[in-house]
């Protein structure tokens, strides 16, 4: 029986209501943010995914992820706040409760 968000759920909805028009935060970030720690381990990275996602889809904030090619970490933002992307970065940019979009193919040169 569910008790209703936990206090990762509450902190990671504070924070995405709180960042504007730049507010993109790495996964990195959240979990500094959330667990106020510099060093951040697997468990915390897994907590703060996991409440990212229920977040996403029971709807309270409209969370989207980037993912960079070359970076550990994706980038996450609040749609609702973020002006429209270019048509070049909408396949590698996704709805936080849907799976990982695919990295960009490598440019040959």
């Amino acid at each position: 029986m569910s008790r209703g968000p936990g206090h990762v759920e509450r902190k990671l909805v504070e924070i995405f209501r709180r960042t504007k028009r730049t507010g993109l935060l790495s996964t990195y970030d959240l979990c500094c943010e959330v667990f106020g720690k510099g060093a951040v381990e697997k468990k915390h990275r897994v907590s703060v995914l996991r409440a990212v996602k229920r977040i996403s889809e029971r709807g309270e904030v409209d969370i989207w992820r980037i993912v960079l090619r070359g970076q550990p970490d994706d980038v996450w933002f609040n749609r609702g706040e973020q002006p429209p992307l270019s048509p070049k970065y909408r396949s590698i940019v996704g709805p936080a409760g849907d799976r990982r979009p695919k990295k960009l193919p490598r440019e040959k040169s």
